[in-house]
């Protein structure tokens, strides 16, 4: 996909609205004009153009659902810069005003009463029954389910104890409120946490396979090979032969960046790349890997993953 040509489309369309922009008549064009421009400089690591993109819905938007897309561009800007701790605020913040609450300090007391919840939710249900649930219609949940998301993969990585209380919230919104596609990160999510936390193996692999049905029901590729690049790290390779689970991650790596998902994209790579080590592959075509894969993550100013790839090349070089 060519940002770059979509960003300059945008500033054609900003220079044609009235100095007046903000005002009513051209209210949600001037807006969905910045939402537009943001992502676009996002996605093209254009970082002083973002701000003045952000900067301009901040302090114009008039009501808080219209600030909420620029937040989460903010936070997956914040997260590209290895900045996890201020992206995880920017979004329980914007959850917060959601209604969506989240304890400051996850206590043992927490993460077990999480995961009871849950599965009371969703006991009786079967992979059809989920595949089935109503679409979610609620604006305001829609959003509080992507911003959850978003956390999973930094909760794992700064906050571990957050990922089943997230789990929770997503599937309470799921069976009670309607499924979008993101739920499927609410399951793929309580997979992991019932194979990590009460090592039910069987059931974790249930589920996950119960996340891939849900996204295929809604045709979100995308999607798709987000949960796939976290079950074939997190569960599928306990059931599958680890050659087949890593080729799933750099299929997914390729599809991630073909839709601007340089976060995930480079997550794969780096899920790909451990993978890899444990695969039998030979050592100099790993290590040949491991060097590419961290230039391409630096490139996409991913630096979190660029790190973790550059960790992985150090360790094979010492083998």
């Amino acid at each position: 996909s060519d940002f770059v040509s979509a960003w300059q489309y945008v500033v054609y369309g900003i220079s044609f609205l009235p100095e007046a922009k903000w005002e009513s008549s051209t209210y949600e064009l001037t807006l969905s004009l910045h939402e537009a421009g943001a992502l676009a400089c996002f996605v093209n690591v254009d970082s002083t153009n973002l701000q003045i993109h952000l900067g301009e819905i901040f302090e114009n938007a008039v009501r808080f659902e219209d600030k909420i897309k620029a937040y989460y561009i903010l936070a997956q800007n914040l997260a590209s810069l290895n900045r996890l701790k201020e992206a995880m605020t920017t979004v329980l913040f914007v959850l917060n005003e959601l209604g969506e609450d989240f304890p400051e300090e996850v206590s043992p007391e927490d993460v077990q009463a999480a995961m009871m919840s849950t599965q009371r939710l969703l006991d009786g249900y079967s992979k059809e029954d989920i595949v089935g649930v109503p679409r979610l219609k609620d604006e305001k949940k829609q959003w509080a389910v992507k911003l959850m998301d978003f956390l999973t993969p930094c909760a794992f990585m700064v906050s571990p104890r957050l990922l089943p209380i997230l789990a929770n919230h997503m599937i309470n919104i799921l069976v009670k409120d309607g499924a979008c596609k993101e739920s499927a990160f609410g399951l793929s999510n309580y997979s992991l946490c019932l194979i990590t936390l009460r090592h039910d193996y069987e059931a974790g692999y249930s589920y996950g396979k119960m996340a891939i049905a849900l996204l295929e029901s809604f045709g979100a590729m995308g999607s798709l090979q987000k949960v796939k690049c976290m079950l074939q790290n997190m569960v599928n390779y306990l059931f599958e032969p680890i050659q087949s689970t890593a080729n799933v991650l750099l299929e997914s790596y390729e599809g991630l960046r073909a839709t601007g998902d340089n976060e995930f994209a480079c997550l794969a790579l780096s899920m790909y790349t451990d993978q890899l080590i444990m695969s039998g592959c030979l050592l100099p075509v790993v290590e040949k890997k491991c060097e590419e894969f961290a230039l391409r993550s630096m490139r996409l100013h991913q630096l979190q993953y660029c790190r973790n790839l550059c960790c992985a090349h150090n360790r094979v070089l010492s083998l």
